[in-house]
């Protein structure tokens, strides 16, 4: 399941994308993103709504765009934001004691 804030980072991922590598003007990409999330929240009743935050942020850009830009030319700096984005979580104690054979 994912949280409230994990889904606005999802589309603020997603409006920079637009702005980053499809060139769109910030309020347009802005536009754009309430656009399609508006119809998500009225898509037909047997559509997975959540399905969409399977997908990476930046192919949700390039639908929305309607663009076929490769990944590949933007991975570096996709990552960036990504990670911006995403920061990593630490990993939770006991796992690290599993990992490094502290404990049983």
């Amino acid at each position: 399941m994912i949280t409230a804030q994990q889904a606005e980072a999802f589309w603020s991922v997603v409006e920079e994308c637009l702005v980053r590598f499809h060139e769109y003007p910030a309020s347009l990409a802005s536009q754009q993103v309430a656009e399609f999330r508006s119809y998500l929240v009225s898509a037909p009743g047997g559509m997975r709504k959540g399905m969409v935050f399977h997908a990476e942020p930046f192919d949700v850009a390039s639908r929305i765009a309607d663009s076929e830009l490769p990944l590949l030319q933007v991975s570096e700096e996709y990552a960036v934001l990504m990670a911006a984005a995403f920061p990593a979580e630490p990993e939770p104690f006991a796992v690290r004691e599993r990992q490094h054979g502290y404990g049983p």
